[in-house]
This record gives structure tokens, C-alpha cells and sequence, in this order.
């Protein structure tokens, strides 16, 4: 060993230096250590304060650091933002009470064509280092973000930085990271507590039921596979219910195109095409826009009111129970409805009315 010994560590970015005392002149400058480090080749991030205060501070047999190289800085991995939840929670909406809403689950988010959906943010390429010899070290480039644009999207830009909305429908991010807009929504079983209220643009399919005091609207078909209960039924498409459609009267279905059922008992149908019942329909209230028909099965229609625009067809209508049953064809089967619904009105005021008369001239006789 000499006068110096130099140590460079693995990476290549801290040099130190040791001065052997036992070889060490009198007459040995800072230059001397200085000339050292660079004739053993190291050309970057010398410390000349430090080699300086070796010498004059006479730090011996102490591993001094006298240079120092650059790390590069990695690059910055790219980032995707969705302008839309990318994970559904099934959380129920908090009222302004404070009370929960089970029915505001939010498990289907609508978009709009041409609607942005996501934007991703490239990696940058980082900085490059050097280490005490001079040599550059490379940095490593941050990696790609994925986003892929799936069915019904397209990217808006050539480096497919951007995705949006082909068609109106609801958004949804598969697993894989392709994000996916959907025209039909398809539940796995019931309309319940699991789901919430649905409120689609485009088609739903509902593989169960729906149950009593849950909502369904869609801009375009609703397909019920099972049966419908005390429900609200909204669909600016047809409406296909597999099953019934039955409850205590409190169930109701609008549709701006046609309604076919298996059958119906005590409930609402307003349709401004036709409405097709496959077996029968008991005090129910149809209005149709243009045909009612009862045709099939049974092809029964007993109680409620039925009216249409064009036409009325059944097997048989009525029974022996003397159940009011009314069948109308007119131009406009809105104002049917509300005629009924004027003459219920009033019924119900005579009846609230009726014991306040007998009361009436039960005091007009005292007076007499």
C-alpha cells in the first residue's frame, strides 16, 4: 500500500480515499491526493473541500469520502384517469336525514355518446446519471399505463391517450383494464336490496323478478325473465314480462312502444303501442296507444278497464260475479283513463259525503 488508497463502491457513485500514515511525506499536498484520484481515473463529482481538509486536518487511517457520482433518476410510471367510478361498491346512498336509501345503490353508470371516459398520462423518460469515472448511467423509463378502449369505444388520438363514448349506454372497467360500454344491462338474478333501483340508457334485461317497491326505467327495452310485482316499470323501448304481472295495485308499467305479458292481476299497463296479454288479465288497468289483445290460453278478461285507440281482442270477457268490467275503443285511451279516474274521484266523495248529509238533516229535523 501507498501513500493513498482509493475504494470505489458497486455502484460506481461514492469514491473514498485513505492515507496510509506510515507512507505519508512531509511534503505531500491536497494536489498530490488530488493527482491520485484522477490518475486512478476518477473524472466526476471530485470534493476538492474534502481532499483539502484531509491533508490539513491530517484525518489518517480514515475512509474519507473525496467524490461523489450522480444516481439517474427513473422515469415516472404513466397514469389513466376514468371519469367514471371504476369499482362498484354496492354502498346505499345516505338520505338528508340521515336515513339509508337502499334503493340508490348507483350500480349503473349511464354515459352519453362522445363522453369522455379516460385519459392517460404518458411515463416520462427520466435522467441520466453519471458515475465518479464520467460515465453516464442510463435512467429506466417509467412503464405505460394500460387503458385499452373496448366494445363501443374509441380512442380520439393516435397515441390512444384517450378514450370515449361510441354510443350511449352504461360505462363499466373490466378486470382486464378495457373500458366497455354496454347498451343492455343484464342483472344476475332479482331487482332487490342486491341491486337497487335500475335507471339504464339502453336495454335491461332482468334474469329474476322484480319486487315489490323497486323501480326499472330504460331508454330503450326492458325483458323481464321472471315476474313483476308491486313495481314501477319505466321503458322508452318495448316492454317483455315472461312471467306475471300481479301485486295489490300498486304496480305500474309506461312504455313509448309495445307490452307483452303472460298475465296480469290488479295492476297498471300504459303502453303508446300495443299491449299483448298471453293468458288473461284480471282487474287490471290497460291503456293502449294503439291494440289491446287477449288471445291466448284462457284469453280471459275480467274487471279493470281496457281501453285502446284501434282495437280490443279477447276469448271472453266478464263473469258470472257480476264484475264491472269496462272495454272502450276511442281515439284517445289517455282520456278513458282519466274519465275513470274523474268518476272514482267522485265516487269517493260521495261516500266521505254521505254520512255528513245524514247528519245534516238529522240536525235540521231537531231544529224543526
Amino acid at each position: 500500500m501507498g501513500t493513498f488508497s482509493i475504494k470505489v463502491n458497486k455502484e460506481e457513485l461514492i469514491a473514498t480515499l485513505l492515507v496510509n500514515p506510515m507512507e505519508w511525506q512531509e511534503d505531500s499536498t491536497s494536489e498530490d491526493a488530488l493527482n491520485y484520484i484522477t490518475e486512478f481515473g476518477i473524472k466526476y463529482g471530485i470534493l476538492n473541500e474534502a481532499i483539502e481538509d484531509l491533508i490539513a486536518q491530517k484525518k489518517w487511517d480514515q475512509k474519507i469520502v473525496v467524490a461523489e457520482g450522480k444516481p439517474a433518476e427513473d422515469g415516472i410510471d404513466g397514469e389513466v384517469e376514468f371519469f367514471f367510478d371504476t369499482e362498484v361498491n354496492l354502498k346505499p346512498a345516505i338520505n338528508e336525514d340521515g336515513s339509508v336509501n337502499y334503493h340508490d345503490l348507483n350500480i349503473l353508470q349511464n354515459v352519453k355518446k362522445d363522453q369522455e371516459l379516460a385519459i392517460r398520462t404518458p411515463p416520462t423518460e427520466g435522467k441520466p446519471g453519471k458515475n465518479v469515472y464520467g460515465i453516464e448511467i442510463p435512467p429506466k423509463p417509467g412503464l405505460r399505463a394500460q387503458l385499452v378502449a373496448g366494445r363501443n369505444t374509441v380512442y380520439t388520438d393516435e397515441d390512444h391517450n384517450s378514450v370515449i363514448a361510441e354510443v350511449e349506454g352504461h360505462v363499466k372497467l373490466s378486470e382486464d383494464y378495457i373500458v366497455k360500454v354496454d347498451t343492455m344491462y343484464q342483472t344476475e338474478s332479482d331487482v332487490d336490496f342486491k341491486t337497487g333501483d335500475l335507471d339504464a340508457v339502453g336495454d335491461i334485461h332482468v334474469t329474476g323478478d322484480i319486487r315489490s317497491g323497486f323501480t326499472v326505467k330504460a331508454t330503450g327495452n326492458i325483458i323481464v325473465k321472471g315476474t313483476v310485482e308491486d313495481a314501477n316499470v319505466e321503458a322508452g323501448g318495448n316492454v317483455i314480462v315472461r312471467g306475471g304481472f300481479l301485486g295489490t295495485g300498486k304496480g305500474v308499467i309506461l312504455c313509448d312502444g309495445d307490452v307483452l305479458v303472460r298475465f296480469v292481476n290488479n295492476q297498471t299497463i300504459k303502453a303508446t303501442g300495443n299491449i299483448h296479454i298471453e293468458h288473461e288479465a284480471m282487474h287490471a288497468k290497460l291503456y293502449a296507444g294503439a291494440s289491446i289483445s287477449i288471445d291466448r290460453g284462457n284469453g280471459k278478461l275480467i274487471g279493470g278497464v281496457t281501453a285502446a285507440t284501434q282495437s280490443v281482442e279477447v276469448k271472453e270477457f266478464g263473469c258470472d260475479q257480476n264484475v264491472k268490467t269496462i272495454i272502450s275503443v276511442a281515439e284517445d285511451a289517455d282520456m278513458i283513463g282519466e274519465a275513470e279516474q274523474l268518476n272514482s274521484d267522485i265516487r269517493n266523495i260521495d261516500e266521505k259525503s254521505e254520512p255528513l248529509i245524514i247528519k245534516l238533516c238529522g240536525i235540521m229535523n231537531q231544529v224543526m
